[in-house]
Parts: C-alpha cells; sequence; structure tokens
C-alpha cells in the first residue's frame, strides 16, 4: 500500500484508500467551507499534498500563502505542473527537516502519518508550526476494520497483492496506528481539541486545533 506510481496516483489512491473523494469532500466542502469565513489565514502548510487537495486550499483561502513540504522530487514536480499557485512555497524535504517558520494558521496532512518514521515527533513538529488557535487537519489510515477495508479495496480494483500483504502484516509496511494512540500523540504533543468528523473503515479524519 505504500508505494503508489506516480502516474497513476490518483486512480490508485482511490482503490486503495475506499471514500477518498469522500474525505475530500468533508474536509473542504463541508468542515473547511463552513468554518473559512471565521477564520483569518494568512499561512498554510500543506504536507505531501495532492493536486485536489492544493487546489482545494487555494480555492479557500486564495490570498494565504501556501508552503508546499513533499520529500519526493518526482512527486513534488508533478504538482508544480498541475497546480497553478503563484504564492506556493514548494520544498522537496522530509517535514522532520524542514526549517520551517511557525504561525501557520492550517496545516493539512492527509493519510501521511501512517508512513513516518516518528509519528510523535512529526505531530509535535506540526504543534509547534502552528500559531496559537492554529487548525490541523488530519486524516489517517489505522489498524481498525482491516478486513471491511481489504475486501472493498479489492473490489475496486486495488493490486491485490499489496492489499494482502497490508492486511497480513501492516506494521511491517507502516506505522499500525489505533485512533486511541494517535489522540495521545495529539494530546502529548499540546493539541486539546480533537473532533472525529469523518471514518470510512479505517480512515480516519478529524480537525484539531492548537
Amino acid at each position: 500500500m505504500k508505494e503508489f506510481k506516480n502516474k497513476d496516483y490518483a486512480t490508485e489512491i482511490r482503490q486503495k484508500i475506499p471514500g477518498y473523494d469522500v474525505m475530500l469532500d468533508v474536509i473542504f466542502r463541508g468542515v473547511l467551507l463552513r468554518l473559512a469565513p471565521s477564520l483569518k489565514v494568512d499561512k498554510v502548510l500543506a504536507l505531501a499534498s495532492q493536486t485536489d487537495e492544493l487546489n482545494a486550499l487555494a480555492s479557500l483561502f486564495p490570498k494565504a500563502g501556501v508552503t508546499v513540504v513533499e520529500p519526493s522530487e518526482a512527486m513534488l514536480q508533478e504538482l508544480k505542473r498541475q497546480v497553478h499557485l503563484p504564492q506556493a512555497e514548494y520544498l522537496n524535504s522530509r517535514f522532520e527537516e524542514a526549517v520551517l517558520p511557525s504561525a501557520y494558521q492550517i496545516c493539512s496532512c492527509l493519510l501521511v502519518l501512517q508512513f513516518v518514521e516518528n509519528p510523535s515527533f512529526f505531530l509535535q513538529k506540526i504543534y509547534d508550526s502552528l500559531g496559537e488557535g492554529g487548525l490541523l487537519i488530519l486524516s489517517f489510515f489505522s489498524n481498525q476494520q482491516l478486513g471491511y477495508w481489504k475486501t472493498l479495496a479489492s473490489e475496486l480494483g486495488a493490486n491485490q497483492q499489496q492489499v494482502q500483504r497490508t492486511y497480513e502484516n501492516q506494521a511491517g509496511l507502516m506505522n499500525s496506528l489505533s485512533p486511541q494512540e494517535v489522540a495521545d500523540m495529539l494530546e502529548n504533543a499540546g493539541f486539546t481539541n480533537i473532533e472525529q468528523v469523518c471514518q470510512v473503515l479505517s480512515t480516519f479524519v478529524w480537525i484539531i486545533r492548537k
């Protein structure tokens, strides 16, 4: 599940993450669309973001500067090709190693946490990068309902071998995260307001305030 071919990413992620488009709709056409008028957003931090995600952020916050952090040079170049964001700063770096200013008002981190080396450190750095009252939009692939996920991902056309490996040995391929573990890490980082807004089988979407 961890590897995506760049040219097929848009298709593959929708096969491997059932409800991917629902997740985007909930975040950008539901939660953030409702919250946007009450938010003063000058800077947005986007971690390993995809085209649809960046376009939605730019549409909701057209005057905000956007910092895009992406460790894959190939994916970064594809983003630049597909997304026209004159106000964006693109960093080809792991987030853990990136030198960033503080006081972002929003951080978008979708389907990244399960792949990072140290989730606790990663979430702590997000906390430190947000200004007071900043908003973290977090989605992650958990260790919940993997049986149902396996069946639906297979039906949607995901690579059978990759799906089976994830089902049988999730911890060997990625971080095997329970919602409680993620909540504990967020609280240890300093976050105090965690709201679950969506769950589609193994994938959770949370809105978190600093």
